[in-house]
């Protein structure tokens, strides 16, 4: 395995909604896993879930190609409605919620 890599921490980021974020995301753990780094994935806020069977597709989809075994809850911290968002924009957060999951 390459040191180089041991503890770094990666942030994928866009513009906007459904742009690849979670396909690049799970791309990039497989192939790190595959090459034998122990990587996992981590998505801090998540607006919105599947109607169908009320998850998180994208949490679902990172716990599937993580190396550890995480739940979604550790993967997903925070999960918010999308009209609640709408309704109570001036939502506060603790911050460190967001980055508690990069210490796993």
């Amino acid at each position: 395995m390459n040191n180089h890599l041991k503890h770094k921490r990666f942030f994928v980021t866009a513009t906007g909604t459904d742009v690849g974020k979670t396909i690049v995301s799970r791309a990039s753990l497989q192939a790190l896993n595959k090459g034998g780094h122990n990587s996992n994935g981590y998505k801090p806020l998540a607006i919105n879930h599947d109607d169908q069977d009320n998850t998180y597709k994208d949490a679902v989809i990172l716990q599937d190609s993580s190396a550890t075994a995480l739940t979604e809850q550790e993967i997903n911290p925070v999960r918010l409605d999308y009209s609640a968002v709408w309704q109570a924009p001036e939502t506060r957060f603790d911050a460190s919620v967001f980055s508690d999951g990069l210490r796993n």
